[in-house]
């Protein structure tokens, strides 16, 4: 897995940075639903599972919108971990209106970094927290970390 790490800020896109970042969570498996999340099913991600198909040596850009039921503070910083080379090491992030219905909203703005050719499956492992420290959460907003599945097929 590589784990990445961005902070932002009310209203203001930034760009991620990544280190190396251990194994701490095994990934799902392509058959294993993730588990449900109940202590966070106040913020819903949508789409809730990324799918998609593209060619071998390309990139795919795909977005994905956090909305909240209740407030995020002004700054917070989200983990996204995931399969080695499947995405690219940064991404962006920015504050959204929230849709009819939600309190707050985030969007997530993603690439994959050309996988290798095959079906990939799993989990992208999504953290948001009030603190961290050598690219660790050490305080996770309550209901992290959240699980958006993903089946990408690389042609």
């Amino acid at each position: 897995m590589k784990r990445c790490v961005l902070a932002i800020a009310a209203a203001l896109p930034l760009l991620a940075s990544c280190g190396g970042g251990g194994d701490s969570y095994p990934p799902a498996g392509p058959n294993e639903p993730p588990p449900a999340n109940v202590e966070g099913a106040w913020l819903k991600f949508d789409p809730a599972q990324v799918s998609f198909a593209e060619k071998w040596a390309s990139r795919t850009e795909f977005s994905i919108t956090g909305n909240s039921q209740r407030a995020l503070p002004d700054t917070f910083y989200v983990f996204i971990e995931y399969e080695a080379g499947l995405l690219e090491s940064s991404f962006t992030t920015t504050r959204v209106a929230p849709p009819e219905g939600a309190v707050d909203a985030f969007r997530l703005d993603l690439s994959t970094a050309s996988p290798f050719k095959g079906n990939h499956k799993g989990s992208l492992k999504i953290s948001l927290c009030q603190a961290f420290s050598a690219l660790t959460c050490r305080a996770p907003i309550e209901g992290s970390p959240w699980n958006v599945p993903y089946d990408i097929t690389v042609e």
